[in-house]
């Protein structure tokens, strides 16, 4: 009910009803000449009188204060209203005062108050009293309710900042006259609150739950909720957890909450937590952040989190904070502290750091372990082409007759290298579909024009993996850019060897031997951190079978003969190519019955390599390998080798073996003039980097480097 000071001084208030006090006050206290006596009268801590409110404070026993913003303090705000006051700075006659009230229309004032100035009060009464949340509220509640009932029009001189504090307390004259029975109806009030509610910014606090889980709870927990709409957001309903309360719509649905205007509710916002449980919540408040942070990482710089195409990409903070808000409903408010996105970001910062992005090629693994307590994002989401859930044959009977026809007509001779090459391409695309990729050899695919080479690498083998890149520039030292390469598990050059030197020769073998044998690279792309990348991909080269096209192929050292295939193609067409249109149709159509027998084809035992490190034995076809050998840059120097180990060993019967550093071998070998004038381009540094490159290929050659790199070559005739 309405509450009452005793003085303006005093602090503590008591309930009263204001329209039955009947006490007369001291004579010199009222008219407007007796204003000043009044002030110091109702302002003496001694006077007992009544000072009255409508309005009820949070703490109903205390009177309504602003509070102090210096000292931190809230006051005492208004909490229940019991209905309106219009003050008014003029006197009224009788039939003035029936003209402002037939002004009023459906909603004339309940009391009329003679205030002791002389002039005029009106209170208008609720049938219900209302809650509000904050003083904010309440003032825009009582602006709306001015405006709505024309309180401006009931007479002249409107008090109108009386009217909108809901701090101010009236002195009673005790002098009350009854103007209607009527009570403003608490659906209209309600529906007021309604209005202004849903257009005030909300700030109450809480944690923002999705309204359909909470639904579900309130209907488990209060049986009797009964709502009568959609449970959304500003949607109305009954107070249905005070049983005192009737009102169907006394209730507004709030993102952290229920506000009620119910005056028999305890107080005007409940929160999830005090509906259903501080438990309850946190739960769903874990539930929610985790839900929140989820796939999110942050590399030091930028935010990664996948796109709407799944790709994933950096995104700065204020772009990450207005997802987290919008998609991921965090509330991103910042009211007395950090909102909910703000802690996320900081979770994600603080527990989900990474140390750079990069692509791990068909890694089933998200978060990739450096070592040293470093990790690393995996970008990759490429996929291999999906293979078909039936089975089928090979040759014209299965489901892939031309892919079948193609691969029996692509190598020459078929046997055993078929059975190599496809073993090859299961090892590849076996393990990249369980997205654990093995490591495999580097495959040369060597013959004639037009027999399919290209196709196989930049077509069949690239739409089978998911994508390939030319990597020539980067394995013959044009290029340094390597990020694109990557990011796709197969590297492809496509006859390429013509302008190839020594040193390009001597950088693209040692680039292949790296590739296959190492597992970690540094990937660098613009923009981004940079990262340790582990490629387990494999590299494709397609040669013609000329001589000069063959010197392409790395210096076959025995401990590089195991990280290459060599695989010679049909030296002319064998298979009748369609138009590209055509053969792109088939692949669309074979490739997944293709892919299917793959996975279930069983290599013959002798394909297969006993240790595993790369699944596959490494097949150098005999011919193929001779020539290659023959096409090396080391093959010249291996011809002077063969004729000097010939005469000196027939010279030197009863010696085993020659000794020397490489100049003294140069000199040994320019000794006839005969042979002179062929070798005058060769230094010692060349001679010794020939003799390292036959050792590495199996002549019987030893260097010591304790003792200044000396050489020994045994006798040809002792090689293995």
């Amino acid at each position: 009910m309405p509450r009452s000071l005793s003085n303006l001084v005093s602090s503590s208030t008591s309930p009263c009803v204001p329209w039955t006090f009947s006490l007369s006050p001291p004579e010199n206290v009222k008219g407007k000449a007796g204003k000043p006596a009044r002030s110091k009268w109702i302002n003496d801590p001694s006077t007992e009188w009544q000072v009255y409110s409508l309005w009820e404070g949070l703490n109903e026993n205390a009177r309504i204060t602003v509070g102090n913003r210096k000292e931190d303090t809230d006051g005492n705000p208004p909490f229940r209203l019991h209905g309106l006051v219009g003050d008014y700075d003029a006197a009224l006659t009788e039939a003035e005062l029936g003209a402002g009230v037939a002004r009023c229309g459906a909603h004339p004032p309940t009391y009329y108050e003679k205030t002791l100035s002389g002039n005029a009060r009106f209170l208008w009464l609720f049938q219900e009293p209302v809650t509000v949340p904050s003083r904010e509220v309440a003032v825009a509640l009582l602006k709306f309710a001015m405006t709505a009932l024309r309180h401006r029009d009931m007479c002249v001189g409107l008090d109108e900042p009386a009217y909108l504090d809901p701090g101010r307390y009236y002195t009673n004259s005790g002098e009350w006259g009854e103007v209607s029975s009527h009570r403003l109806p608490a659906d209209l009030v309600q529906g007021w609150i309604v209005e202004v509610v849903k257009k005030w910014k909300f700030k109450a606090e809480g944690v923002e739950l999705p309204l359909p889980v909470v639904f579900e709870a309130l209907k488990k927990k209060w049986p009797q909720m009964n709502w009568p709409a959609d449970f959304t957001l500003d949607s109305q309903g009954p107070t249905f957890w005070v049983s005192e309360s009737t009102s169907p719509k006394s209730a507004v649905v709030k993102p952290t909450g229920i506000y009620t205007f119910s005056g028999h509710a305890a107080k005007p916002f409940w929160s999830w937590s005090d509906l259903l449980g501080a438990e309850f919540v946190k739960e769903h408040e874990h539930k929610q952040m985790g839900a929140a942070v989820a796939g999110i990482y942050h590399d030091g710089q930028k935010y990664w989190m996948k796109d709407g195409t799944g790709v994933w990409r950096p995104f700065a903070k204020e772009d990450i904070r207005e997802h987290i808000a919008i998609n991921r409903g965090l509330d991103s408010e910042r009211r007395a502290g950090p909102s909910a996105a703000d802690k996320a970001l900081d979770f994600i910062r603080t527990w989900q750091p990474i140390d750079g992005a990069a692509p791990f090629v068909y890694c089933g693994r998200e978060i990739i372990e450096l070592g040293g307590g470093k990790k690393a994002l995996n970008t990759h989401v490429g996929r291999v082409f999906p293979p078909s859930e039936e089975k089928t044959v090979w040759g014209s009977g299965g489901k892939f007759p031309w892919l079948s026809a193609y691969f029996d007509a692509l190598l020459d001779p078929v046997y055993p290298q078929k059975d190599y090459l496809l073993a090859w391409m299961k090892r590849f695309y076996g393990s990249a579909y369980n997205r654990d990729l093995d490591r495999g050899q580097t495959l040369f695919l060597v013959g004639g024009a037009g027999v399919g080479k290209t196709l196989f690498s930049q077509n069949i083998l690239s739409k089978l993996m998911g994508g390939s890149a030319d990597a020539q520039a980067y394995l013959t030292g044009d290029t340094n850019f390597n990020s694109h390469l990557f990011e796709t598990p197969l590297m492809t050059i496509d006859d390429s060897s013509s302008t190839i030197d020594a040193r390009t020769h001597a950088y693209f073998s040692s680039m292949l031997k790296k590739l296959v044998s190492n597992q970690t690279f540094e990937f660098s792309a613009k923009f981004r951190v940079a990262a340790q990348v582990q490629w387990l991909g494999r590299v494709v080269v397609t040669m013609n079978d000329d001589p000069e096209s063959l010197r392409m192929i790395p210096d076959m050292e025995i401990s590089a003969q195991e990280k290459h295939t060599l695989l010679r193609c049909a030296r002319e067409r064998k298979i009748t190519f369609p138009p590209r249109r055509e053969v792109e149709n088939i692949l669309v159509r074979e490739l997944p019955y293709f892919a299917r027998w793959l996975l279930d084809w069983e290599p013959p035992a002798e394909v297969i390599s006993p240790d595993h490190r790369y699944g596959v034995r490494a097949y150098h076809e005999p011919s193929l390998f001779r020539e290659a050998q023959h096409s090396s840059r080391s093959n010249g120097f291996s011809e002077v080798m063969q004729d000097w180990a010939e005469t000196w060993f027939h010279d030197h019967p009863t010696e085993k073996s020659w000794s020397g550093t490489a100049y003294q071998f140069l000199k040994l070998l320019s000794s006839e003039e005969a042979s002179r004038a062929a070798l005058r381009s060769l230094t010692a540094d060349v001679v010794g980097r020939n003799l390292a490159a036959l050792k590495g290929k199996g002549w019987p050659i030893t260097c010591d480097e304790k003792s200044g790199r000396v050489w020994t070559i045994s006798n040809p005739k002792n090689r293995c």
